[in-house]
């Protein structure tokens, strides 16, 4: 039961998150893509968590936080990738691509300041 109340959940928080997305209001829609991604998590559905983490990937990105939303990126690229080699449709395949998109557009070279912040507290951190 909890699985399934935390999907309802990260659903309602997506659907904010796709609101002040499409208004162009990241800071909002990063607030609830996070708590999406929280409650994706808490429902163990890795197709969920996947969206839910392009979706944070997208958003960083669109805020120039380049490393985060690449960081994002990454892991919903690896759990899609793992997703395709079980399900028959293409949905996953299509993510999968999707996402590749997205990393290849916002390359490594195009950090911005605070990526580097961003980069250097990550480094810090697994020191």
């Amino acid at each position: 039961m909890k699985d399934f109340l935390s999907e309802i959940k990260s659903a309602w928080y997506h659907g904010r998150g796709q609101k002040y997305s499409k208004r162009g209001e990241y800071e909002k829609a990063l607030t609830y893509y996070l708590k999406a991604l929280k409650y994706a998590r808490q429902g163990h559905n890795k197709g969920t968590i996947a969206t839910e983490l392009a979706s944070v990937g997208m958003v960083y990105l669109k805020l120039g936080e380049i490393f985060r939303g690449r960081k994002h990126l990454s892991e919903s690229l690896k759990l899609y990738s793992e997703l395709s080699h079980f399900e028959d449709d293409n949905f996953f395949s299509e993510q999968v691509a999707e996402v590749k998109k997205f990393l290849k557009i916002y390359d490594p070279h195009k950090i911005g300041e605070n990526d580097i912040e961003s980069e250097d507290e990550g480094k810090k951190s697994q020191s």
